[in-house]
């Protein structure tokens, strides 16, 4: 059993093309990044065993040495190749723009949990209040 990542496509934000071979055919077979990161699936192995798929890479990727791992549903065959992901050029912006909006984004974050707080303690209160009134009072106590 083999899997080969496109180097040439492994990059930040892009999908990443793969071929593998080695499971049964028309065995399921999973495609799985890092232990999850990202997955397709199931594909259908070819008359040979054969499979090739398109994984989309998640934009917020780190770049360096990532993992992808195929799994066949039947046969048990796993079969997994290390390959680098680097950040785009256009990804290195994104990033930077999303820093400068969650900076911005952080005083109204911080004024939504302050509101909803100020919500939830009211409700508390009112319903302590609510309780205390509709008490009823113990027989010979006045």
């Amino acid at each position: 059993p083999v899997v080969t990542a496109d180097r040439a496509t492994a990059v930040a934000g892009n999908a990443l093309a793969f071929t593998g071979r080695g499971f049964a055919p028309g065995e399921q077979v999973l495609a799985i990044l890092d232990n999850g990161l990202a997955a397709l699936g199931p594909m259908v192995a070819g008359t040979s065993g054969e499979v090739a798929g398109v994984l989309p890479l998640p934009a917020d990727i780190p770049p360096g040495t990532h993992e992808l791992r195929l799994s066949g549903a039947a046969s048990g065959t796993e079969v997994s190749e290390r390959f680098p992901v680097s950040a785009g050029p256009e990804v290195t912006a994104a990033a930077s723009t999303q820093t400068a909006d969650d900076d911005e984004a952080l005083p109204a974050s911080r004024l939504f949990l302050a509101l909803a707080a100020a919500v939830f303690l009211a409700s508390l209160l009112l319903l302590l209040l609510r309780r205390r009134r509709t008490r009823p009072t113990p027989a010979g106590v006045v």
